[in-house]
């Protein structure tokens, strides 16, 4: 059976820092939500959760509404995403040698993308020593993320509630921790339709303090770490836009220098037509 992959775009001096990793696995970054290309990153989904939670209380005539103090300006909490802690994204696609995602994200053409093996990917995610993490297909579809807000304001509004303490200041309630991890599982799925073209799959982790940072132009960006066997690189692809011989006869040599388990389709080269000009 035919081992299904996802692809992870990057630069050829960022996939040595991938490849050599701690020194036993290999390491990807997943960088904080809010450095992530789209400024608006979240601001889809929690539209859509202000938009049927307004819907549920209305069409069920709720008279102590939640939604005034839940989310929004003022509200307990500014995006879904924060809830469980600090969100952080690895982007993944399902496209393999794609012409939009070298110019968006495979240094132009001048960069590779990695196929990681899509079990083992789904395995580390649901590993009770990896805290907060899930692998997810983004939803790009609007009227399919308001269905699965619908539902879950049907199933889960009651399970919470939201009271003022004697100062004035709101406190939550809830019979379960439903809210803090199924709500932002649905909306880090949720993702603009204008990025639909790019198929992504994200690895999302919710992180209190374990986070790290690099620096990007005059950026502090904050980031954290996650470690796979190497067993989970099944494929490199060279961007079209590379000596794909030079590049390729490095990489082998590389490859065999740290013991990856290269196989003779382990290296492609891109068989798209692309230059710089």
């Amino acid at each position: 059976m035919t081992e299904e992959l996802l692809y992870h775009y990057t630069s050829i001096e960022s996939l040595h820092k991938i490849l050599l990793g701690d020194g036993e696995n290999i390491v990807l970054r997943a960088t904080h939500a809010n450095f992530m290309n789209d400024p608006d990153e979240f601001e889809f989904a929690n539209k859509i959760i202000t938009k049927t939670l307004l819907e549920y209380e209305s069409e069920n005539s709720v008279s102590e509404k939640k939604s005034d103090n839940l989310f929004g300006r003022g509200g307990i909490f500014g995006s879904f995403a924060y809830l469980p802690g600090e969100p952080f994204i690895l982007s993944l696609s399902e496209h393999k040698d794609h012409l939009s995602m070298w110019r968006a994200y495979g240094h132009d053409g001048n960069g590779v993308c990695i196929g990681l093996d899509k079990e083992m990917l789904t395995s580390y995610s649901k590993d009770p020593e990896v805290i907060n993490t899930t692998l997810l297909k983004c939803e790009y579809r609007k009227e399919i993320v308001e269905n699965h807000f619908r539902k879950y304001w049907k199933n889960k509004y009651d399970d919470f509630k939201i009271e003022k303490s004697e100062n004035g200041q709101i406190t939550t309630g809830y019979n379960d921790t439903s809210l803090f991890f199924t709500m932002p599982k649905i909306g880090f799925s949720a993702k603009s339709p204008s990025y639909s073209s790019e198929a992504e799959w994200r690895l999302c982790t919710n992180e209190w303090k374990n986070y790290q940072f690099r620096t990007k132009g005059n950026l502090f960006v904050p980031f954290i770490e996650h470690k796979f066997r190497k067993e989970i690189l099944k494929k490199i692809v060279i961007g079209p836009c590379l000596n794909g011989l030079q590049v390729e006869q490095g990489m082998r040599f590389f490859l065999k220098k740290h013991n990856f388990p290269e196989g003779k389709a382990f290296i492609e080269r891109s068989k798209i037509s692309y230059r710089q000009v």
